[in-house]
């Protein structure tokens, strides 16, 4: 507060600092002289009155208390400003993430729905691709003797033709007509010829194969005709009952069908369905060898004591040629001798006899050789039925001329009888 100062105060009154001062008092003009012209009066200056100190004092303290609440609002304000601010730049912030987010929740779910449906769609082909690239001809191989009819076929000719036929870089893969998502089929082609059907089954993301069916079929067939008691393979395989047909004879010479009924116990083996082509041996009883004859048929070659029989027929041979080549000298003693090897009844004897007339008129030649006769194989056509192969070259003159008057193979048969066999009939081949 400001102090007190009495009226009687012996201390000299202060005067206010900017108290006005008196002015002079202008002097006065004389009325003869002209009037100057006016001057402007200079504008009042405002002075502030002289306020006390204390008064001052409090003014200023007042003064600064209202600026430090001028300032302090100010900051207030501006730190109000700057929350509100920062508040409002992290909400719309926190308003752009969250859109953002909710934008990338709603694209991440549209490409999860996406690749999901995709992965839906790939599932099959991706199973398939899986299994295609699994692949060996091991597989190939071991499918081919689970649907094949028989498994004759060697199985190292089979794999062979497996690995060329199902060679990766020659097969492609299509998916079939009947293709559908829910039912996935696919053909498996070599070029122009379709080879496998392929169809999967499975739901979702699982998928696998479920069965493959071979397009192709073996086409390749033999067959041939054996006696029986032969054994018969096929690709070193032996063929049972189930490959076994009733076959006919392979006898050319059909009387001797009126000696023996059903002189030989024929049977003929067939294979088909084969996928490469078959090769079929046969084996024969112990005691024989085959002999082929023809393309797809054997006969049984004799290995046994047939000697004696063989020179029987030799000798049989050569009476009957000398027969033939001189019949018009001695017809009836020819033919008697070449009928000594032969037994009354059989096809063998009447057929001698049936030519006596028309030898003994039409060959009279001189000079018979017929040495080199031989003996040659020895078939066996039945258990009770065996042939000798005798080759001969005769020779002869007529009028002196040389001849050679014939060469060629005569067939002889023989049919057991009790524990020897005799001469039933012959062929010439």
């Amino acid at each position: 507060m400001a102090r007190y100062e009495g009226r009687h105060s012996s201390a000299p009154v202060r005067e206010p600092k900017h108290a006005s001062k008196p002015q002079p008092k202008p002097e006065p003009k004389p009325k003869d002289e002209p009037k100057p012209k006016a001057e402007p009066k200079p504008k009042p200056q405002k002075t502030r009155a002289e306020a006390p100190v204390a008064t001052r004092t409090e003014a200023a303290k007042k003064k600064k208390r209202r600026k430090k609440l001028w300032r302090a609002a100010l900051a207030l304000y501006a730190l109000a400003l700057l929350i509100g601010s920062g508040y409002g730049i992290y909400r719309f912030w926190h308003y752009v993430d969250d859109q953002q987010t909710e934008t990338d929740r709603t694209e991440a779910a549209e490409n999860a729905r996406a690749a999901h449906e995709k992965a839906l769609f790939q599932a099959p082909q991706l199973a398939f691709e899986d299994w295609q690239n699994a692949l060996t001809a091991d597989y190939w191989t071991d499918l081919w003797y689970e649907q094949s009819p028989n498994d004759l076929d060697r199985r190292d000719a089979v794999r062979a033709y497996m690995s060329q036929r199902f060679a990766p870089d020659a097969i492609r893969a299509y998916k079939a007509p009947e293709f559908t998502q829910e039912a996935p089929v696919y053909v498996l082609q070599n070029g122009d010829e379709t080879l496998a059907r392929v169809t999967l089954a499975g739901e979702e993301l699982d998928w696998a194969v479920a069965g493959v069916e071979l397009l192709f079929a073996g086409e390749q067939s033999a067959a041939v005709t054996v006696p029986s008691g032969c054994e018969v393979l096929c690709n070193g395989q032996s063929l049972g009952k189930e490959y076994r047909r009733e076959a006919g004879t392979l006898m050319d010479y059909h009387a001797l069908d009126e000696v023996l009924e059903n002189p030989v116990a024929w049977v003929r083996y067939e294979v088909d369905g084969l996928l490469l082509e078959p090769e079929l041996t046969a084996k024969a009883p112990k005691g024989f060898d085959l002999v082929q004859t023809g393309e797809d048929g054997y006969l049984l070659l004799d290995k046994s004591d047939t000697a004696a029989y063989a020179q029987r027929a030799v000798e049989f041979v050569q009476k009957d040629l000398y027969y033939f080549i001189c019949g018009a000298r001695n017809a009836a003693g020819n033919m008697g001798g070449a009928l000594a090897y032969l037994r009354r009844g059989t096809q063998a004897y009447a057929d001698i006899q049936s030519t006596y007339e028309s030898i003994r008129w039409t060959t009279h030649h001189d000079d018979i050789d017929v040495s080199k006769t031989y003996a040659g194989d020895v078939l066996r056509w039945a258990d009770n039925c065996f042939s000798i192969d005798v080759n001969y070259d005769a020779d002869c003159t007529l009028r002196g001329q040389p001849q050679n008057y014939a060469d060629g193979t005569m067939r002889l048969y023989f049919l057991r009888e009790g524990d020897g066999y005799y001469l039933s009939n012959f062929q010439n081949l």
